[in-house]
């Protein structure tokens, strides 16, 4: 990971920390540490503070600019052989996904919440199927030659798999009817299920 990867990452989690998880009712229990744990398991693992007995992994990741598209790291490095955090990731439940406009952006644009276990379920039978909105890139930006599949978020908010739980634009309104209509609009009606 780039180091202006890494820094964007960490500004996510200062955000998530602050304003996202207790407008969620979450609270982080604790970072999780040691890289294998990591590779496992996520960053760190939550509590609701409706169901306090239940601990939650979870996984964040930053990109800089946003994408219609779910980015998934299937091999970090393909000189090295290293496989990327969609293969490693195997005990998490939760991922949070934040899009920022840029780089130098404070805050992110959009974070989406992914039901990680569900997720990776889904599009591996995707990828067995040969489905053709999964598409494959390479990029030589962060870590060495890595190998993503892009799924559209649109179809993993419709699966309940996926949903937003921030949008810049509307959290600067404060206005609650807004974030309703422009749910709807966007991905259908609104449906207060799942854990947040």
């Amino acid at each position: 990971m780039s180091k202006k990867t890494f820094a964007l990452e960490k500004k996510l989690s200062k955000f998530l920390d602050e304003k996202v998880y207790p407008a969620n009712k979450y609270v982080v229990k604790c970072l999780i540490v040691g890289k294998e744990k990591q590779r496992l398991y996520g960053d760190k693992i939550l509590i609701s503070l409706d169901r306090p007995a239940i601990q939650i992994p979870t996984e964040e990741k930053a990109a800089s600019y946003i994408h219609e598209n779910m980015v998934n790291e299937l091999i970090q490095d393909i000189n090295t052989k290293s496989w990327g955090w969609f293969v490693y990731l195997l005990k998490a439940q939760l991922m949070m996904y934040g899009y920022y406009e840029n780089k130098e952006s404070e805050i992110p644009a959009i974070v989406y919440k992914i039901q990680w276990q569900k997720h990776r379920e889904y599009l591996l039978e995707k990828m067995k199927q040969k489905d053709k909105r999964i598409s494959y890139g390479i990029t030589a930006v962060n870590f060495g030659l890595t190998l993503n599949a892009y799924y559209p978020w649109a179809d993993l908010i419709n699966q309940k798999i996926a949903t937003v739980i921030y949008n810049k634009e509307i959290a600067e309104n404060n206005d609650l009817k807004k974030v309703e209509d422009w749910y709807d609009e966007t991905y259908g009606k609104l449906s207060i299920e799942g854990n947040f």
